[in-house]
């Protein structure tokens, strides 16, 4: 918009969360925005996959931290790709496969129905990247991989007595609201030993670590 202030530019918003999307339109009536037009469609998105969108195209498109909730990463990320116009940009953010989350889910996979990191994606691009080579007629797949360390102290989670940033890190890590207050005794306990066995200890600070890795796709078509 600073380029091409008259501009005007769609934004489809897809999250299945009501309160989710109630938080983001708070954090868009805070912005002057213009000429931009917001879409809201809350449903997940392999339901945004089963809707008809035709041939449209978007000309950027974020997967942020979301590929984990696919039941097929290749599938979901060629439905994407297929929607890019040219010169568009699709960015994804996952995980490491390497990252404590991915290690909870290797130690206890009913932790989630299916999880996937950063090594699930680059060999589903690479299987796309061959298949459209292929195809002569059909644009170029090229894609950009980083990779962002990122670790942040967990000490609270484990302190003799409940707290606040404690009880906000475990609901961050187990992805559940209120979760001490949502399982017995034994089932905390339990997690709370998981945490520990998939976490980092910085000797030097004497502190525990969660490992929040994550890498950055940047996927491009060139016709």
């Amino acid at each position: 918009q600073r380029l091409y202030p008259t501009l005007e530019i769609e934004v489809v918003v897809v999250e299945p969360g009501r309160e989710n999307i109630e938080d983001y339109k708070a954090l868009i009536r805070q912005q002057n925005f213009q000429n931009v037009r917001f879409t809201w469609r809350q449903e997940t998105s392999q339901q945004f996959q089963t809707m008809s969108t035709g041939q449209r195209k978007f000309h950027l498109i974020l997967s942020m931290e979301a590929l984990y909730y696919e039941e097929n990463v290749t599938k979901a990320i060629e439905f994407y790709t297929n929607h890019l116009a040219e010169k568009g940009i699709f960015f994804v953010t996952i995980g490491t496969s390497d990252c404590s989350w991915n290690r909870i889910n290797t130690l206890k996979p009913d932790y989630k129905e299916s999880i996937f990191g950063s090594d699930d994606v680059r060999r589903a691009l690479v299987q796309l990247r061959d298949t459209v080579a292929d195809k002569m007629t059909s644009p170029a797949l090229n894609f950009e991989e980083v990779v962002q360390l990122n670790r942040f102290e967990i000490d609270p989670v484990f302190y003799t007595e409940p707290n606040t940033e404690g009880d906000a890190l475990i609901d961050f890590i187990s992805h559940v609201a209120n979760f001490r207050d949502s399982v017995s005794e034994e089932e905390l306990e339990n997690f709370l030993e998981l945490i520990k066995t998939c976490a980092e200890y910085d000797e030097n600070e004497e502190s525990i670590l969660w490992n929040m890795d994550f890498a950055m796709f940047i996927i491009t078509l060139q016709r």
